[in-house]
């Protein structure tokens, strides 16, 4: 369903557009869900490329996708990538929401696991 939903708003908004970055995020989340890793990277990747050129890199939604990258490289026991990610995901949450935010101390919480 997403994939048509996908298909569809790119034919008449364009790739770019960030209601499309959106459906990629939450495709990649159900992909990621279902354990289709290499999907859900790609798609991960897709959306915190395009957010953060658009939105730019501290933006909640391109840290969010990072943070949810982050988790499929743990899946993928690529370890060094996924404490890469989190440090960046961690450094723009504090950046952009303070040291004592949720999301912050979560991103440390998920970093400190590493």
């Amino acid at each position: 369903m997403c994939r048509r939903v996908l298909e569809g708003k790119q034919r008449l908004l364009g790739p770019d557009h960030p209601s499309i970055l959106a459906v990629v995020h939450d495709l990649g989340t159900i992909c990621d869900d279902q354990g289709k890793l290499d999907e859900a990277e790609d798609l991960f990747l897709r959306a915190l490329q395009d957010w953060g050129r658009s939105l730019g890199t501290w933006n909640i939604s391109t840290l969010m996708t990072g943070q949810r990258l982050c988790g499929v490289y743990v899946a993928q026991r690529r370890f060094v990538d996924a404490e890469e990610i989190c440090q960046q995901v961690l450094h723009g949450y504090e950046n952009s929401l303070g040291s004592t935010d949720p999301l912050t101390l979560n991103a440390l919480c998920l970093l400190s696991a590493y």
